[in-house]
């Protein structure tokens, strides 16, 4: 009889759908929360380096997300961060970010709008590649590196202003952008690379 109960009560449990994940961490000492379609990332740090293997622990809610909000402290965003968020629209960077990783916001289709770092130093490759609906971008004084196709088919793209201190700049970096009608390049490169 015993035995009968405890696998009585079991079966409804058995049918509850385990729930993803709305928050944990992805870095050391980096939170990150997921609220009404809002992932905020807090703390101080770099954010934890992951791959195909190890995608980030938000990415299979991804469809869910439609802004992020990253506090200052986060050093870093971490290569394919937030790859293939689709209905992303915003992001706003602080103060504190110095590099974005490659693929970290490539295939976000819907990405409209963001505000990237007056600290940022580094612009990995692919890193925002084929953003659509991305209109406009700031890149900050601070940049020296901007890799590989960085832009690559940000189809939106109407203005780029590339800025002095550039030093290292990839192939490809604003390729098939075909709104795109005015580009100012201060950088002091000699050459632009190809399919630029």
């Amino acid at each position: 009889l015993a035995t009968l109960l405890l696998a009585a009560l079991s079966v409804p449990f058995l049918s509850i759908p385990v729930s993803a994940a709305e928050s944990g961490t992805c870095g050391d000492g980096l939170t990150w929360s997921l609220s009404a379609g809002t992932l905020t990332i807090s703390g101080n740090g770099d954010m934890t380096e992951f791959t195909e293997l190890t995608m980030a622990p938000w990415y299979e809610q991804r469809d869910r997300i439609s802004r992020v909000v990253i506090t200052d402290g986060v050093q870093s965003i971490a290569p394919l961060a937030f790859y293939d968020c689709k209905k992303l629209t915003s992001v706003y960077l602080p103060d504190s970010v110095t590099k974005i990783g490659s693929y970290a916001f490539a295939n976000c289709e819907g990405l409209e709008s963001i505000r990237l770092s007056p600290s940022l130093g580094v612009i990995e490759a692919a890193a925002f590649h084929s953003c659509y609906k991305l209109v406009a971008v700031t890149l900050p004084s601070s940049l020296v590196t901007l890799g590989n196709q960085a832009f690559y088919r940000c189809e939106s793209l109407a203005t780029v202003t590339v800025p002095p201190h550039l030093s290292r700049m990839g192939t490809s970096v604003f390729a098939y952008c075909k709104s795109l009608i005015r580009a100012e390049v201060s950088a002091k490169l000699g050459v632009l690379p190809e399919w630029t």
